[in-house]
């Protein structure tokens, strides 16, 4: 390379290299930073939706997306990403005031989640190692179980629960339960240390079920203290989203759809197909069978792997939206609780129908209802049910579901899965063919989503050895 002071001599009509120009579609830009560690804080684009400005952090809090094997054995690094995000709900965005109000009916005080969470993975590691219980043992007892739908019919549900204190005082101190937390924490990073290259199916099991047990409460937890969204901390680890913005380019994405009947209207179409339920797991193995970083390893009721025939279907692409249910709502005679959602906030006591005086709830406080129409309702099943019904339709079988996420499935970069946000977005429709082929699957916005399949009985299942508790009230 020449140094400054030297001349350098261009020839008649020579090329010079200025510079490489790449365009990327909104799915490879999501894949981009998802490989970089990086979250996307918002979005603008003009009017066409093919120029954009990114707002973009390095991730605080994130799980993976996207895994070579999702059911198997979590990594260290999984672990602590799973922690980050916790301690953040717990410590950060739960004040500690909270810690001692419940929220929900048939949920505990959030204190009692800070301690289920270590108590259930100190009694699996525990009873995988053949050693005592870590100290105080009896938050084994008070933590091991929460509130199950049917707790108070014993002919349904007929495992014991924690006997829970009685009065605040009794209680332990936040501190207390927290210092037992990183214990517990650092006996599974001794796990980790002690067990590299000499798994076994058991041991590997044990790690699989207490990690995703704790991202489920991760889930469920934030439901829950989304009740009392307006006490809530806003997380100090991510920037906050600015919602009107936001929302300003999600009218744009609306509109570049034809609108939000064009939305409403749109189906997917599948033919009379087969379609797999259930991952092939037999814990039975665990004795008998070497470790493989290949195998799964997944809840009691979601084995054994088994075809089943769906008949020919049409779905709606997205989501019934929170627009889309206030719209039904004002159909009805009366506005109740049984049919008001429990994510809305009206300004007053009375519950109604006017947008201009509701809110959403979200991790972030209030967001007005003007901002959050296009989000998916999050709803109760029966709510849900009495929308498609008026419209016709119904909620789809576990079956259905299943066809319509192999062509679109609910996780991957595309998608608000992953903390990506920490609220809903509007879902979004199938998109453009990609660059490298096929085409960006629809996305739900980030909200679970109900079938009409009860949880029941179905062939083959065994429940866990380890576990017995989980589903077999369900399932026998």
């Amino acid at each position: 390379m020449p140094d400054s002071t030297d001349d350098v001599v261009l020839d008649q009509d020579e090329h010079i290299f200025v510079e490489t120009s790449y365009k990327y579609t909104q799915d490879e830009v999501a894949d981009l930073l998802a490989a970089a560690g990086l979250r996307e804080v918002q979005r603008w684009s003009d009017s066409t939706q093919v120029h954009s400005v990114y707002l973009v952090e390095k991730a605080a809090v994130g799980l993976p997306v996207s895994q070579p094997n999702p059911h198997g054995l979590p990594s260290m690094a999984e672990w602590e990403r799973l922690w980050a995000y916790w301690d953040m709900l717990q410590l950060d965005v739960i004040p500690k005031e909270m810690m001692h109000t419940k929220t929900v009916d048939l949920r505990h005080i959030p204190l009692f989640y800070v301690g289920h969470i270590p108590a259930f993975r100190a009694i699996h590691l525990a009873r995988a190692f053949d050693e005592p219980l870590i100290e105080p043992a009896h938050y084994a007892t008070w933590f091991e179980r929460g509130i199950d739908p049917d707790v108070d019919e014993p002919e349904v549900i007929n495992h014991s629960h924690s006997k829970v204190p009685a009065t605040q005082a009794e209680w332990p101190a936040l501190d207390e339960v927290r210092a037992y937390e990183l214990r517990v924490r650092e006996r599974v990073r001794r796990a980790y240390r002690e067990c590299d290259g000499r798994w076994t199916r058991k041991l590997a099991r044990v790690m699989q079920m207490t990690w995703e047990h704790e991202a489920m409460h991760a889930e469920t937890s934030a439901q829950n203290v989304l009740q009392a969204c307006v006490r809530l901390h806003r997380p100090s680890q991510l920037l906050g989203p600015d919602f009107a913005s936001l929302a300003q380019g999600w009218e744009r994405a609306v509109k570049a759809d034809g609108g939000r009947e064009a939305r409403r209207k749109a189906v997917v179409v599948f033919d009379r197909t087969e379609v797999q339920l259930g991952v092939e797991d037999d814990e039975a193995e665990d004795g008998t069978r070497p470790f493989d970083a290949a195998d799964p390893f997944v809840w009691d009721c979601e084995a054994p792997a088994r075809m089943v025939e769906v008949g020919a279907f049409k779905v709606r692409a997205l989501p019934i939206s929170n627009g889309e249910y206030l719209q039904h709502l004002t159909r009805l005679a009366t506005v109740t609780e049984a049919n008001f959602p429990a994510s809305w906030a009206p300004s007053g006591d009375a519950r109604t129908t006017d947008p201009t005086q509701l809110a959403v709830k979200t991790l972030y406080g209030l967001v007005p209802f003007a901002l959050a129409r296009d989000w998916p309702a999050a709803a109760s099943c029966v709510q849900l049910e009495a929308v498609a019904r008026a419209a016709g339709g119904r909620l789809p079988s576990q079956s259905e579901m299943a066809v319509f996420h192999r062509a679109h499935p609910a996780a991957g970069t595309h998608a608000n899965v992953g903390l990506r946000h920490l609220h809903p977005v509007p879902p979004t429709l199938p998109g453009a063919v990609r660059r490298q082929g096929g085409s960006v699957p629809a996305s739900n916005g980030g909200l679970w989503e109900f079938t009409s399949t009860v949880l029941g009985p179905h062939d083959g299942f065994k429940p866990s050895a380890i576990y017995p508790g989980y589903s077999s009230d369900f399932h026998e």
